[in-house]
């Protein structure tokens, strides 16, 4: 199993350290998962042409994509966003190869069922209160947008703060599915 997280201050949340990193990202294995992160939130880390290569990298067809939740404790399936981030990173990168200049963006999850997150972007999620009746999320919206521009299948989470270890979070996932 691939998993992706949103951000750095996730994979410290889940006590993970990197072991390797390539094109902008880190890397660790636990167990047979294998989790990434960017190592910055900028177009050096995170574009088409480096989620392409982890895409032949790594063989990820797949991906379990997780981001920074507040709202909710656990863990939750994530079937839609609404980007307020101020962030696309598709934005003068499309189009790239022989994909679209305007991507569809109706059906980038898979899952029918889950909740409807909104991405304000790293810079405003710690501070942002605003949103108390609403799943707030840190960075789903722009890169989940742009693996699902290279072409990866993508299920969503939501990891609220309690989640301490990757095998909680592995747990976690496994028993909403």
């Amino acid at each position: 199993m691939k998993i992706y997280f949103c951000g750095n201050a996730l994979a410290k949340q889940i006590n993970i350290t990197s072991e390797s990193s390539s094109f902008g990202h880190k890397k660790y294995t636990f167990e047979k998962e294998v989790f990434l992160w960017p190592e910055h939130f900028n177009k050096t880390s995170i574009s088409p042409q480096t989620f392409l290569a982890h895409k032949k990298k790594q063989g990820i067809e797949k991906l379990i994509i997780i981001d920074r939740i507040k709202n909710f404790e656990g863990i939750t399936k994530i079937n839609e966003h609404i980007n307020r981030s101020g962030t696309s990173f598709l934005i003068a990168e499309t189009p790239f190869k022989d994909r679209p200049t305007f991507p569809d963006m109706s059906k980038v999850y898979g899952e029918k069922s889950g909740e409807t997150v909104i991405t304000v972007g790293p810079d405003r999620f710690v501070e942002n209160d605003k949103q108390r009746k609403k799943t707030t999320s840190e960075a789903l919206a722009p890169i989940a947008s742009l693996w699902h521009y290279v072409g990866v299948s993508l299920q969503a989470y939501g990891c609220g703060n309690n989640i301490e270890t990757p095998l909680k979070l592995i747990e976690g996932i496994n028993a909403l599915d």
